[in-house]
């Protein structure tokens, strides 16, 4: 727990963002001091031993009652801290982002799912009925393979996502754009839940509502946890297209649905096959063939960069 307070103070604290989080997190664990000490350091020590400016220096102890709230709340729900680099963080996440990996994440529910090989699934808040069934039907899938479907938790295709997974008896991975504490299921998830089937992640503040570029960011946290990605449904601007972007930027395999019908495929998901991206097709009856995804994710490979998208970005 006051590890955890201390984390949240950091965390509160104004002017004090994610790459210098991060920077403190690396300079503590080679002094070997614990976040809790040095939430509590004089704001002397904090601007002369780490480098931190004196309006944040002074800032952090001012966090310490909010920090305190807010953890009796996280321990209250089950949600624990992961801090980047230790324990049960993700390290597919730390080693596909780099820096740009949030320096901590809160997560409730069964963190070693985490470690199993996974598909990321993104697709339109407002995707067609069939679209959805399609989506449903791969995750099932996947998860017969074993497999941790991860998806952003929106309506639409990320909701069939999470269905698909946990109606076939398999894991999935929630990954929200608000704080964790916003978190409700959804009537249609919600009975399908069980401790051991699913775990939520969240890298924003845990009471933080919805922002739009903290769900763009989010697009690139499912793209890092995943050993490829599937894009169902595109148009060529909004949240769908940014999260195929950043697959291609990560070099995650990207594999985008494409019908029988080219009327039928989406204009953003033929703008990414016509870039490199691997068609995933799906005939009349609404059946796809796997085989080429499974065999990527069994290789467990980013895929080769796609320069000619890549340029372009």
């Amino acid at each position: 727990m006051n590890d955890s307070i201390g984390i949240l103070q950091l965390m509160l604290t104004p002017g004090l963002g994610a790459r210098t989080f991060d920077r403190l997190l690396k300079q503590l664990e080679y002094d070997r001091i614990l976040i809790s000490e040095l939430a509590s350091f004089e704001p002397s020590i904090l601007m002369e031993n780490f480098g931190l400016k004196p309006n944040i220096a002074e800032s952090i102890a001012e966090q310490k009652d909010q920090a305190e709230a807010i953890a009796a709340e996280l321990e209250l729900h089950e949600i624990r801290i992961l801090l980047k680099g230790e324990g049960d963080y993700p390290s597919r996440l730390a080693n596909a982002m780099g820096d740009n990996a949030s320096p901590y994440l809160f997560a409730r529910g069964d963190v070693h799912i985490l470690q199993r090989k996974a598909v990321g699934f993104c697709g339109s808040r407002k995707a067609s009925d069939e679209n959805c069934q399609v989506t449903m039907s791969i995750a099932s899938k996947l998860t017969d393979n074993g497999i941790n479907v991860v998806s952003g938790y929106a309506f639409g295709v990320d909701t069939a996502a999470h269905i698909g997974a946990l109606a076939s008896g398999g894991m999935t991975t929630f990954v929200l754009p608000t704080g964790i504490l916003s978190f409700s299921p959804k009537n249609a998830v919600a009975s399908l839940l069980e401790p051991e089937n699913h775990v939520i992640l969240s890298e924003f503040p845990p009471n933080l509502g919805w922002h739009s570029h903290n769900a763009m960011k989010r697009n690139s946290t499912v793209c890092s946890l995943s050993n490829a990605v599937v894009l169902i449904e595109s148009g060529l601007e909004g949240g769908t297209y940014a999260a195929g972007k950043a697959a291609l930027n990560l070099q995650r395999p990207l594999f985008v649905l494409q019908h029988d019908d080219p009327y039928s495929t989406p204009p953003g998901n033929r703008f990414f096959i016509e870039r490199g991206a691997h068609p995933l097709n799906v005939d009349a009856s609404g059946n796809v063939d796997l085989s080429e995804l499974l065999a990527a994710i069994e290789a467990d490979v980013d895929g080769p960069p796609q320069t000619s998208f890549l340029s372009e970005l």
